[in-house]
């Protein structure tokens, strides 16, 4: 009976040991394991086809090389990528390549906080459960790590044994499958026994952190995986900032041990100049890191003027909910002439229902601005106090001269107009007064839609067109002691695409021809643009009036650089009230000037630099979710019309400094 109570008791024993075992089979193909070993690109390819669906673009590839060199020769390394251009899923495969090939035995992930430091070892977890390629060349890994079912208490008894060997020969794998630390299997000739992979945020009580082997032996991290240190919060905050510039010099590189170097590589986004991912960058301040900046878009179309349209195009779409169609059928119609020039870094990288690389960049940026996108997709943040450094909406609404509305001043001798073309905006207007010394009132605005008729879009453009005419051109406008003004010059905005030609056909036919004029803003990024003299050319300051030759007919076209224009209109508008330079509203009423101050407030100007002419100039662009700048541009063309027609600062100079001046001349450009 004894012997019995043995045998039974000996059997139950082997019958739980082997419930406990996980045999390991051999390596399913031991020269794919090989070759995979050998390149992290091969194994990102080979075992998550899933993953990397579409081709890796060069900038991906040097950040797998980037990667991988630091593995095998050591270094640190820092490169800013566009935010979604797959730095973490990149970094995520690196881990699960440098555990499973044996090739670092303790890597860290440091995140901006645990939790997303702890998404990416989830992520690594994921599939090394699930994924069926890794379970056949990693077998001695993935099998113990499926064989725990999801139950994290069946490892502290789990066995392991390969199956050329017996099952008293299994032994304990003491693997760990937790939330932010995974100890992986102890298997007796795997090249990751016992290795560990543990995540925290930048911000944890590190100092120390090792782990202690099976074999009694301790592990300190040997590789530092840093994906995007900082948050939005920390970014914008200098002390967050240098705490976390000194938890990565002075902890974080500190935890392989006195005498080691730990090597590590940090993916991030820019956010702001001077945040982590900044200075991590910058040679000058971090010589001991290889920092790249990579960005989405290289170069940018030399078709900006379609692209605006586009852009306007996929504004007012968006606003009325069709998602995009007709800026996506505008593009699909001129798209050999939009793609020109233009070069981005990830041909694959676009949306569903977008057509190229470009368009998806173009669409990021209209949507979020060129603040946002700057920083997050091109790792070019700009200066925070060229965005401030402009009138807000409620200081612009204090610019009240109290002159009631659609009356000029008295001392305005010089009456102008302007207006901004669109279809489904509608056209925007309005009129200035103005006197020399460019001191001006807003004395009237206001926007006019396209009427609901079965007339073609072209018929619709010159029917409005006239109608304004007829208000602005034709009317007599009151000033303060009674007298009657007329408009001196109204440019139209002729640079609507397809409508150009029914704004030149307008201007021309129209009985008034003498005070219309078709006019188009330009801009550069390589400086202001410059205006060339020249047979029947009239050249002002940043302006051009030259022939258009219509049909059989001629007008003159008034061509002017917007973005000089631009800061010119915002130097009056924050000049101080009294000054003779200032620029003022005819409005009793501050709320009544908030519409078009909102749209003043459309755009910011950041401060440029053309390194090879040795000259500075302002680029003004779009602020995110401020779609409407017409009533910028049309005051914009109102001090364009007043510069053309003879208006000049060098009066308010000569006033302000108790100078005497004759009256200048006044230069005007005929428009017959």
């Amino acid at each position: 009976m004894a012997f019995e109570k043995d045998n039974l008791r000996q059997y139950a024993h082997a019958k739980r040991m082997s419930d406990r075992t996980v045999v390991i089979p051999p390596v399913a193909n031991p020269k794919r394991r090989a070759k995979a070993k050998a390149s992290l690109l091969f194994h990102l390819k080979t075992y998550h086809p899933e993953t990397y669906t579409d081709p890796f673009s060069d900038d991906q590839k040097t950040v797998i090389a980037t990667i991988e060199s630091s593995v095998f020769n050591g270094g640190h390394f820092s490169f800013v990528m566009p935010r979604g251009g797959g730095k973490t899923t990149i970094c995520e495969g690196a881990g699960e390549w440098m555990l499973l090939h044996g090739h670092k035995s303790f890597p860290v992930v440091v995140g901006s906080t645990g939790p997303a430091a702890e998404l990416l070892i989830d992520s690594i977890k994921v599939e090394i459960e699930t994924n069926d390629l890794l379970a056949e060349d990693f077998p001695e890994v993935c099998l113990c790590v499926r064989e725990l079912e999801g139950n994290n208490q069946r490892c502290k008894g789990q066995l392991s044994r390969l199956e050329s060997q017996p099952q008293d020969e299994a032994k304990r794998t003491a693997i760990m499958w937790g939330r932010d630390k995974i100890v992986l299997p102890t298997v007796e000739g795997s090249v990751s026994s016992g290795s560990v992979l543990q995540a925290f945020g930048i911000t944890s009580a590190i100092r120390g952190l090792k782990h202690k082997k099976q074999d009694r032996s301790n592990l300190r991290p040997d590789f530092g995986i840093l994906d995007d240190p900082q948050t939005d919060e920390s970014a914008r905050s200098p002390q967050q900032v240098t705490e976390r510039e000194k938890l990565i010099m002075g902890t974080i590189l500190k935890l392989a041990g006195p005498k080691v170097r730990l090597s590590a590589v940090m993916p991030c986004t820019m956010i702001r100049k001077n945040d982590l991912s900044d200075r991590f960058t910058n040679h000058k301040i971090h010589p001991d890191w290889q920092g790249r900046i990579m960005k989405m878009v290289y170069a940018w179309p030399e078709s900006l003027g379609l692209w605006e349209e586009y852009a306007e195009l996929r504004r007012n779409g968006m606003a009325e909910n069709d998602h995009g169609d007709a800026a996506t059928k505008f593009y699909r119609e001129h798209r050999k002439e939009m793609d020109k020039g233009g070069k981005v870094s990830w041909e694959s990288r676009k949306y569903p229902g977008e057509l190229s690389a470009i368009q998806h960049a173009w669409n990021l940026r209209i949507d979020s601005g060129d603040d946002i996108f700057n920083a997050e997709y091109q790792g070019e943040p700009l200066d925070e106090v060229q965005l401030s450094n402009l009138p807000t909406v409620a200081e612009l609404c204090k610019r009240l001269n109290r002159v009631p509305f659609g009356i000029v001043p008295s001392w305005a001798t010089l009456l102008t107009g302007f207006v901004d073309v669109g279809s489904n905006s509608g056209f925007h207007w309005a009129v200035c007064g103005w006197r020399q010394g460019f001191g001006g009132a807003v004395v009237a605005w206001g926007r006019e839609m396209l009427p609901e008729s079965d007339a073609t879009v072209d018929a619709k453009v010159y029917a409005m067109a006239e109608g304004i005419a007829e208000t602005l051109c034709g009317h007599e406008w009151k000033t303060e002691n009674g007298t009657a003004m007329r408009l001196a010059r109204c440019p139209y905005d002729s640079g609507w695409g397809e409508q150009a030609g029914t704004i030149y056909s307008f201007c021309r036919q129209t009985k008034h021809a003498a005070i219309v004029c078709p006019s188009k803003g330009e801009s550069s990024k390589r400086g202001y643009v410059t205006y060339k003299p020249g047979a029947g050319i009239f050249v002002g300051d940043h302006l051009r009036v030259s022939p258009l030759k219509i049909g059989e007919g001629n007008i003159r076209l008034l061509l002017y650089d917007a973005n000089y224009w631009k800061s010119f209109l915002f130097s009056r508008l924050t000049a101080g009230m009294g000054d003779k330079s200032a620029l003022t509203f005819c409005c009793g009423k501050e709320r009544d000037i908030e519409p078009i101050a909102t749209q003043l407030t459309s755009e910011y100007r950041t401060k440029m630099q053309n390194v090879e002419k040795g000259l500075e100039f302002d680029l003004w662009s779009p602020r995110p979710s401020r779609y409407d700048n017409h009533w910028l541009d049309c005051l914009v063309g109102n001090c364009v019309a007043a510069g053309v027609s003879g208006i000049t600062l060098q009066s308010a100079y000569v006033a302000a400094q108790g100078g005497s001046q004759k009256p200048a001349a006044r230069v005007r450009a005929s428009y017959d």
